[in-house]
């Protein structure tokens, strides 16, 4: 009977040890996931903030663009807006006659 005992002990106490080992590697497998999941998080929240700094400067640039366009537009209107007001002080007098001759036909 003893070496029964000793046999069925040496089994409780493997099934013991194994228990312990699945239970060890549950406990490091959830450390792993949840180190996982918090990296993922940290890599996430890293990207976004290298997004919206990409966005940022993107706007930026575009709306500097837009601005010299915009500039540029306007600084072009103005020198049409010159030259048709020259062109109108010229041929002011030029005008007036022709439209005074089509009205009492001289």
């Amino acid at each position: 009977m003893s070496i029964l005992n000793n046999t069925i002990q040496k089994i409780i106490e493997l099934d013991q040890a194994a228990r312990e080992r699945v239970e060890q590697a549950q406990r490091q497998a959830q450390q792993i996931t949840e180190e996982c999941i918090g990296e993922q998080e940290r890599l996430t929240a890293e990207t976004d903030e290298e997004v919206s700094a990409q966005i940022e400067r993107i706007n930026g640039e575009l709306r500097e663009k837009a601005d010299r366009e915009i500039e540029l537009l306007r600084a072009q209107s103005e020198q049409k807006c010159r030259r048709l007001s020259e062109i109108a002080k010229h041929n002011a007098p030029q005008w007036q006659s022709e439209i005074l001759e089509r009205i009492f036909g001289r």
